[in-house]
This record gives C-alpha cells, sequence and structure tokens, in this order.
C-alpha cells in the first residue's frame, strides 16, 4: 500500500505540510514548510529545496498583503483542529486557489489544492456579461480575458456583421510594439480592419468549434505572402495559431484567433469554448437591445397612462421593456435599469431567487395555469419593497412560448402590517410558551377553575398531589376538581372557592392535621386562592396556589423546642424557598415588560403577586425571628444622608410614578451631611414607611422630610416624617397596627393587604437605634409616620436647604463593553440573571459557570469586571472559589448572590472576601443598583 507521503507526490493537487510559528502572547504570526509534493511546485512556481524548512514570510514577503489573512486563518485551523474547504485568491502568485486545510495535530496543518484561476476568471466573465448594462464590457477587455484563460500570446478578436458574411477585426492583445510595426511594414493593420468575405478561411473553419494550424501561414496565405509570414513567424518565434468559433445555432457570431510562441499550446479548451459561446450571447443581446430600444419609446409612450408597473419580455430576442412607472415604484430613473432578464434579476431578494425561478419555470412548462407571485425587489435606496407580479404568456403555433408581459404592483405596505401581525402573533405564542414554563417550574401546586369548579389549568406538582394519580392536563381538564382530585361525587365541605367567588376576594389557609386535605395528601398545604376576572372584572373562576409547608409547620416546632433547631428551620426555609422563589418572582417581572393579552397578564400578575407575597412573609419573618432571638445587630458607619434618601426614593419611586403620585423629599439645612449611624436598617425603615404610603394613597402625594430638633457640638436629633395624602387611618385601628401580625382595614377591596409585620418590625428596629416610630393619622385625610433619632456627628458647616429629587439625578452609563460572571448551579436563577442583565444592557458580556470550579477556570481565561457569586454549589462552593480568586485578585468586585438571608450568612461572605450581599429572590432594580455601584468603581 503506497503511503500517504508517495501518494501525494503523485498526487496532481498541491501538497504541502507546516508547523505554526506562535509569538510570546500564543498569536499565530508565521508557519514553516516541512514536506510538500512536485505539484506544490508546479502550482506555485517555486523550488522545493528553496521552501523546505523557512517560514512562509521569507519565501513569499508579500503574504500578508491583500484581504485574507493566510497565516491566522491557517493558525486557527491548527489550534482547535478545524477541516475547512475554501477559494481565496493569492496575491504574491497572483492566481486563485482552491484549498482544503485540516489539522491532525496541534499547531500542525496540512493543505490540498488545486489552482481555479481559470474557472474564476470564466465566473467573473459570466457575471460581467449578465451586468451588460451601457454596454460596460469593452472588446479590449474580453480579448484580454480570453488571452488569460488559454495563456495564447496574441489574441485578435473578429466580429461578424450584420450580413454574416463580412466581419471586424475589433480588439488585439498582446501584440507589442515591434510585432506592430513589423506588421505595418508588410503593409497589413488587422486593427478595426473590415474583412471581406473569406471562404477558404470558412472552409477550414466551418466545421469545427476550435481549429488548429501548425503555424499561421496556414490560415493568412490567401490574404498575405506566405513568405512575409514565414519571416514574422521565424522573428517572433511563432507557432501554433487556434481558432475559437463564437456561434449561435448554426450562425458563426464571430472567432477569437490565438497565436502561441514555439512550444507553447492551447490551454483550457473547453473554457475557452465556453467563454466564446457567452461572447456570443453577449453580441446577440446588444444587436437585440439596440432593435428593441428603437421601438420603446414609442411603447413607453402607449403605457405611460396605467397605473401599475408594466413588463413585456420578448421570449425570441431575450429582451424585456420595464415601464418607467415599474422603474419608479423602485426608485430608478429610466435609465437605470437594463431592459433585459439579468436587469430585473439583479433586483431579486436572494431569498427569494429559488422561489421566482420555479414559478417561472412551472408555468413556463405549464406545470400552473397563472403566474401570480409576491416577491421582494431591491429599492434605489437599499430597501426591499414587497411586488405582486401577474403576467400572461403568448405562444405560437406549436405552443412554444413566444412573448410574456404583465404588471407589477408595490403591496410593500400590505405586507408590513402582515408582518406586524405575525410578529405579535409569535410574541404572543412565546409568552404563553414562557407562561407555561415558568408555571411549569413553579415549586407549588397551581390550579385554575371555573365558576362551577371545572378544572382549566394544572400545573404538574398539582395533577400529583390528591387520590388519583393523573399524568396530563387532557386527563382532567374540564371535569370537577373534586371529583379529580379528592376522589368525591360532591363538592368538598371545606372547599373555600365558592367564597372568593361570591366575595370577589382573595382567601389564604394553611391547613391542619385534622384536615381531609392533609389526611389524604400527606403534606400540610399553605393556600392561597384569588378570583380570576373577565375584561368586565367579573369573577369567572379562581386560581388556588398552594405549597408543601410540612417541612415549615415540622421545623417550627422543632423551633419551639431549642433555639438551635429553630436557626435551622430558619435557615433550610429560607434557602428551599428563596431560590424557586427568585427565580418566580425574576422570570415573572421580566415577562411583566413584554406584550401580554389579558388573561395572560392576569395569570401572572397573580403568580408575581403571590410570589411577592410569599417573599415578603419569608423576610418579614426572618427579621422578627432574629429581633424576637436577639440576634439582631446594628453596624453603625458614617453615612452621608442626602446620598441615602435619594437613594431610597429611587427604590420606591417607579410604584409612585405607577399611581401617578408625586414622590419627593426636604431635608432641612441644619440637617448636618454626615451622621454615624446603620444606613442598611435606616433606609429599611424609610422604605418601608414610603411604601406603605405609596400602597394607600390613590391620589396627590407622599413626602419625605428631615429636620433638626437639637444638637452639640459631636452628637444630632433629628426628626423624620413620613407624610402621604391617603385614606388614613381609623382612630380604633391606630393602637394595634404596630403590633405583629395585625392590619388596619386602610383598602377597601383589600388587594393592598400585606403580612402584619412591617410596621412592627420597623417600630422594634428603631428602638434598637433608639428611636420610637410614632402616628398622627385623620381617616380620609392621609398620615403621618414619625420617628426621632439621636446621632453622632462632626462639626460642619450648615448648608442651603434643597429638595431632593432623584428624577434630576442624570443616571451614568456604566455598563459599555463589560464583562460579568455568574457561577449559579440553579438553571433557573442562572437564566433569570442573565436575562436581568442583558434588559440592563446589550453591551454586557455574560459569562456563566455552573460551579466554583468552572468560576475560578472562567475568572483567569475572561478577566471579568464583575462576579456574581452562588454560595452553595457542588464541586467547590462560592466561599472557596472566592478565596482563590482573592489569591490572585484583590480588586475584581465579587457580589454574594444566595438564598442565605442570615447575618451570620452575609458576616462569613465579607469575610471570605466578597464584597457584597444581595438575598434571594432579587429584584430588577436591586441587581440594577448593586450592578451599577460596583461598575461605576471599575
Amino acid at each position: 500500500m503506497l503511503s500517504i507521503e508517495k501518494a501525494m507526490e503523485r498526487s496532481q493537487m498541491g501538497y504541502a505540510r507546516h508547523k505554526v510559528v506562535y509569538d510570546e502572547s500564543g498569536k499565530p504570526v508565521d508557519y514553516v514548510f516541512l514536506s510538500l509534493n512536485p505539484a506544490f511546485e508546479r502550482l506555485t512556481g517555486t523550488k522545493k529545496e528553496d521552501i523546505l524548512n523557512r517560514r512562509i514570510r521569507e519565501v513569499m514577503p508579500k503574504i500578508t498583503q491583500g484581504d485574507f489573512d493566510w497565516i491566522g486563518y491557517y493558525g486557527k485551523i491548527a489550534n482547535i483542529g478545524q477541516s475547512k474547504v475554501f477559494e481565496q485568491y493569492s496575491y504574491p502568485l497572483d492566481k486563485w486557489y482552491r484549498v482544503e486545510a485540516f489539522s491532525c495535530e496541534q499547531g500542525y496543518f496540512t493543505t490540498l489544492f488545486t489552482d481555479i484561476t481559470h474557472e474564476r476568471e470564466l465566473a467573473e466573465a459570466s457575471k460581467d456579461f449578465l451586468n451588460d448594462g451601457q454596454k460596460a464590457n469593452t472588446y479590449e477587455q474580453i480579448t484580454q480575458r480570453m488571452k488569460r484563460i488559454t495563456g495564447a500570446d496574441y489574441v485578435a478578436l473578429n466580429v461578424f456583421l450584420e450580413d454574416g458574411e463580412h466581419f471586424q477585426t475589433v480588439a488585439i492583445a498582446g501584440v507589442p510594439g515591434t510585432l506592430q510595426k513589423a506588421v505595418h511594414l508588410l503593409g497589413f493593420n488587422p486593427e478595426k480592419k473590415e474583412w471581406a468575405p473569406d471562404p477558404y478561411r470558412f472552409e477550414l473553419i466551418k466545421d469545427n468549434r476550435v481549429t488548429t494550424f501548425a503555424h499561421l501561414h496556414e490560415l493568412t496565405g490567401q490574404v498575405l505572402s506566405k513568405k512575409a509570414i514565414q519571416l514574422l513567424e521565424k522573428t517572433f518565434h511563432l507557432g501554433q495559431t487556434v481558432i475559437v468559433k463564437s456561434t449561435r445555432g448554426e450562425r458563426i457570431i464571430g472567432d477569437f484567433t490565438l497565436i502561441f510562441t514555439n512550444g507553447k499550446e492551447l490551454q483550457n479548451e473547453n473554457e475557452a469554448i465556453i467563454y466564446a459561446d457567452m461572447l456570443g450571447m453577449l453580441i446577440e443581446n446588444r444587436n437585440q437591445q439596440r432593435k428593441l430600444e428603437e421601438n420603446e419609446d414609442r411603447f413607453n409612450r402607449a403605457i405611460e397612462g396605467t397605473g401599475a408597473g408594466l413588463w413585456d419580455w420578448d421570449m425570441v430576442k431575450d429582451h424585456v421593456f420595464f415601464s418607467k412607472r415599474w422603474k419608479s415604484m423602485l426608485g430608478y430613473e429610466d435609465h437605470e435599469i437594463k431592459n433585459d432578464f439579468s436587469g430585473w434579476k439583479s433586483l431579486w431578494h436572494p431569498d427569494d431567487a429559488p422561489r421566482i425561478e420555479k414559478a417561472i419555470n412551472d408555468y413556463l412548462e405549464g406545470r400552473t395555469k397563472t403566474y401570480l407571485i409576491e416577491h421582494r425587489l431591491r429599492h434605489k435606496d437599499g430597501s426591499w419593497h414587497w411586488i405582486s407580479t401577474r403576467g400572461d404568456i403568448e405562444k405560437d403555433a406549436s405552443g412554444k412560448p413566444i412573448r410574456w408581459t404583465g404588471t407589477n404592483i408595490d403591496i410593500t405596505e400590505q405586507k408590513q402590517q402582515q408582518e406586524e401581525l405575525a410578529r405579535q402573533k409569535e410574541a404572543l405564542e412565546n409568552n404563553r410558551n414562557l407562561i407555561n414554563s415558568i408555571i411549569k417550574a413553579l415549586p407549588g401546586f397551581l390550579l385554575v377553575v371555573d365558576k362551577n369548579h371545572n378544572i382549566l389549568l394544572a400545573n404538574e406538582s398539582r395533577l400529583k398531589v390528591g387520590k388519583v394519580k393523573h399524568q396530563s392536563l387532557e386527563q382532567v381538564v374540564c371535569k370537577k376538581c373534586y371529583e379529580m382530585f379528592m376522589d368525591r361525587d360532591t363538592q368538598c365541605p371545606w372547599c373555600k372557592l365558592d367564597d372568593v367567588i361570591e366575595t370577589g376576594e382573595s382567601f389564604s389557609e394553611t391547613t391542619t392535621p385534622e384536615d381531609p386535605r392533609e389526611q389524604i395528601t400527606g403534606q400540610a398545604l399553605s393556600l392561597l386562592s384569588s378570583p380570576v376576572r373577565d375584561k368586565q372584572g367579573e369573577v369567572i373562576g379562581v386560581v388556588e396556589y398552594g405549597i408543601d409547608v410540612t417541612e415549615l409547620r415540622n421545623a417550627k416546632i422543632e423551633a419551639q423546642e431549642a433555639n438551635k433547631a429553630k436557626s435551622k428551620f430558619l435557615s433550610t426555609m429560607n434557602h428551599e424557598l428563596r431560590t424557586p422563589l427568585s427565580g418566580i418572582i425574576g422570570y415573572s417581572d421580566i415577562l411583566r415588560n413584554t406584550p401580554l393579552d389579558e388573561e395572560q397578564k392576569e395569570y401572572l400578575e397573580i403568580i408575581y403577586t403571590s410570589g411577592k407575597h410569599l417573599a415578603d412573609i419569608i423576610s418579614d419573618i426572618l427579621d422578627f425571628s432574629r429581633i424576637e432571638a436577639s440576634k439582631f445587630e446594628l453596624n453603625p458607619e458614617k453615612t452621608e444622608l442626602k446620598a441615602l434618601i435619594e437613594n431610597t426614593l429611587s427604590i420606591v419611586r417607579p410604584k409612585a410614578k405607577e399611581k401617578g403620585l408625586y414622590l419627593s423629599a426636604f431635608i432641612e439645612n441644619a440637617v448636618p451631611q454626615i451622621v454615624e449611624v446603620d444606613g442598611s436598617r435606616l433606609r429599611q425603615i424609610l422604605i418601608n414607611l414610603i411604601a406603605n404610603a405609596i400602597k394607600f394613597t390613590d391620589d396627590g402625594s407622599v413626602k419625605v422630610s428631615v429636620s433638626l430638633r437639637e444638637r452639640d457640638s459631636d452628637k444630632v436629633r433629628l426628626l423624620f416624617k413620613v407624610t402621604d395624602t391617603g385614606m388614613g387611618i381609623k382612630q380604633e385601628e391606630q393602637t394595634i397596627i404596630f403590633e405583629p401580625f395585625q392590619q388596619a382595614d386602610m383598602s377597601p377591596d383589600k388587594k393592598d393587604q400585606g403580612t402584619g409585620l412591617g410596621l412592627a418590625i420597623t417600630k422594634k428596629i428603631l428602638e434598637l437605634m433608639g428611636g420610637t416610630l410614632a402616628l398622627e393619622s385623620e381617616y380620609g385625610k392621609g398620615s403621618t409616620f414619625y420617628f426621632e433619632l439621636l446621632l453622632p456627628c462632626e462639626q460642619e458647616q450648615p448648608e442651603d436647604s434643597e429638595e431632593a429629587n432623584p428624577e434630576n439625578i442624570e443616571e451614568q452609563t456604566v455598563f459599555t463593553n463589560k464583562k460579568i460572571l455568574i457561577a449559579e448551579d440553579n438553571p433557573i436563577n442562572m437564566h433569570y440573571v442573565q436575562a436581568a442583565i442583558n434588559m440592563f444592557s446589550k453591551d454586557i458580556h455574560v459569562i456563566k459557570a455552573k460551579d466554583g470550579k468552572e468560576a475560578y477556570h472562567l475568572y483567569r481565561e475572561h478577566n471579568p469586571d464583575l462576579i456574581i457569586m452562588d454560595i452553595r454549589m457542588p464541586h467547590v462552593d462560592g466561599y472557596h472559589a472566592t478565596a482563590k480568586i482573592r489569591a490572585q485578585d484583590k480588586q475584581v468586585p465579587i457580589i454574594a448572590m444566595t438564598a442565605k438571608a442570615l447575618i451570620e450568612d452575609k458576616e462569613k461572605c465579607l469575610a471570605a472576601g466578597m464584597n457584597d450581599f444581595l438575598s434571594k429572590p432579587v429584584s430588577l432594580d436591586q441587581l440594577k443598583e448593586t450592578v451599577e455601584k460596583y461598575l461605576v468603581r471599575r
């Protein structure tokens, strides 16, 4: 069996093997010739001994010139083991090659190639001939191209005149000045010469497409002296002469006379014949065009008054006429489009071309009875216009098509309307699919029923809970919920669905061990039932969402027995609920900013509200539990009060804008700029009070004010007020609203009821800070919550009072060209964070890692501007990944984003070297604020 090297030695394809040369940074900068075959030498004109073991830049210094990066292209193939087949022009060799390059070993590559220069010449000629507008192809250019295709030394182009007997030499290529002078001395000048009919010459070439003569005098002996021609042949070493005819059917359109020097002969004979035939078509088209132009003006005037664009295709002469209206609807002047098939075809949209050609062929060959097609044509301004084209064909007595006429109508506006409707439909379908994905990902049980308890929708979790197991929604849809899930013939006596339908109000409950639902399912359930309304606001059904709180309840019981068990319960609840809630709330928040129909909006709002409700309960319970357990600690630090107020307002401002409320803040001039306080807890207090004010205010304003009550050298007593123009609080309820799990009846439709812990937590935090929360309210006129704090401060000069209005602060763009690395093992949370960051800016490059080990390697590879790090991950957790990064980089910001939310968790993250801490679920605004904060510092 022949080895590969021996096979390549015999191959007609060029073969070479190379080694890539890299610089210090690993970039390919050169490559070395390791082996090559004789065909390589022949196809490139090089010698093996001159190039073997040498670099390409030494052998071909011009390799870096031109538009193609040969070194970089081959370097990429050698690096990643690709195989590529491509056609490319070589600037140093002035040739086109078809190359197959591949790599079997990193850093090395092999090339197999052939010379396709003559093919490219033919292809370029074909394109030029098809685009022969304004007779752009000169006979001199045509003759020069034939010289390159055939390898002839001298070429003359002869074109027959209309009588078919006389012909003219219209162009000559390759003839040097010395040969021209010698010919002139003989009294002969072939340039632009019109020849009389030559029966002898015609007889010699009539039966052949290509006729070869050993000597020039065999062809010209009847016109010039044989001895004179022989003298020329000897003087200029002339050898073989070849005639290549250009024909159309039986008619000779013209011919190429090719003259070779001694030892050379015709190359690429087939390509020469094809090129000659192409010339025949070009000349024939030009003749037909000239005749058509004689009648075109009269035809134009006859159809000028027609509104539609008209076209007329003379299929015998292959000439297409386009009316001025046809051209003007595409923005072109009359002279700017060629009146031939190529002029029309050049305007086709590439994607529509196969369809147009098929429609034409189907109609011409009788497979379709009518020609009617909608397609795109290029407007002069570069845009694409949709055109409706209709045509009717005329045939001769034998049934052969001879003429095809038709109309064009611009239907772009109609198409745009159709496409917009299609896009909206696709967006709605995508949203529907996304909603279904969210429903499928819900950790709890989702059930939607109509007023008659017929099941409309359920997620997989709900289908698996109950006496009967169901595999798909199709098995239960339109059937009674109590039949499918409780195996009952009548409505369940404990069911609250009818109460929700009758009152139109949401209802929440948690089952007990005595509850039949808990006995049947074996799970303790926390259920929230909310009404579903139609566009008129009428209740048409109920959506019930439940979660398994068995572990939660058991953990609570254990926590009551021991403080350690209580902490474990809080940690378990926090992580297990926050992780899925992060995906639910995050995706719901993103989805709310996309097009939805009314039904989708209603379902999504219920999901989002339920998720937020659960998240608020978790956060409030955690805070309240830490306070009750005396584990709630304050961390006073120097805080810029104005910035804190502005930041707080920026968080709640979107909700105020949504309700049309005016939100403002006023800081008295005597209030010091810097005070010592736990800024995060003060912000939590203000957000709680302002959010409550916005929640229960439907018209008017919410105002925050800070004023000085007293001051000495290093301490200041400040009065904080949050005032709203809402509905106020009844006198009998003002004494209970600060107690845990107590709420005032401030919303008639109860849509804004909360957990009942917010004010209690706020009051407790203020007490730890040495303050007291108080209230002034008049029912129907509004409320003011206020408190005083005695805070350390620095001596400073008073400034003028000013109203802090974050709306006027210009947000700086900090996302451009930034790289953010996200380490997260939960796919839903990973996708949410990535989607959220992409909403902030399309300029951010997101790098994803599924665990701490991958995060560290991707950090080393990409050098990100910011890292978002989950804590609990497989293989290497967030703490260890941070430690490895910090061992090399103290500057890159690392933000912990985790379902752990206890103060000790935050402290552990900061101690591990992280810059900040976000507790899941994380809102879009919270995530954006934190990312902006650290990207600004970069």
